[in-house]
């Protein structure tokens, strides 16, 4: 079970991880080796003329900037 949790963490390939995350699920179900008691909730808000934003898994609260760089609103030059 930590051997799988730490090559989700390790990963960039994103469906490699939510496989292993999938796999850590049901080992974790199956073993119930604990509850856990928190979770935390990260709600991204922003408006819908941002351009270029790309939804993705949030893994820390600094992570939902990963593509900033391609951020961008649309304006008219008069």
């Amino acid at each position: 079970m930590d051997d799988v949790l730490e090559r989700a963490r390790q990963t960039t390939d994103v469906e490699r991880r939510r496989e292993l995350y999938e796999l850590f699920a049901g080992i974790l179900i199956a073993d119930l080796p604990a509850i856990p008691l928190y979770a935390p909730v990260h709600t991204y808000v922003q408006s819908n003329r941002t351009q270029g934003f790309e939804a993705s898994l949030l893994f820390t609260g600094a992570s939902r900037f990963s593509n900033v760089n391609a951020w961008y609103v649309e304006t008219r030059v008069e």
